[in-house]
């Protein structure tokens, strides 16, 4: 999980991107799960999810992205290293 080139809204929020996608069986609910549970963050720190094929873009409050893209450092899903 990577900052989408520092994207910060307006509101604060910060623009996540990640490696998986509607290939790897995952909706904007089970997505926004799947990172709540991998990073120990609450489902309400996650403002918005957009999946896409084969990547997703994630919002979530400024605090919450930091602990999210330093939990995936090391995360596998299905094999492949989340980015």
């Amino acid at each position: 999980v990577g900052r989408d080139r520092d994207r910060v809204a307006a509101n604060g929020n910060i623009k996540l991107f990640i490696n998986l996608g509607e290939m790897d069986k995952l909706d904007s609910r089970s997505m926004a799960s799947y990172i709540s549970e991998v990073a120990g963050v609450g489902t309400d720190s996650i403002v918005s999810v957009d999946v896409k094929s084969s990547f997703s873009f994630i919002e979530t409050k400024a605090d919450a992205a930091e602990i999210i893209t330093g939990t995936f450092k090391n995360v596998q899903y299905n094999g492949r290293n989340v980015r």
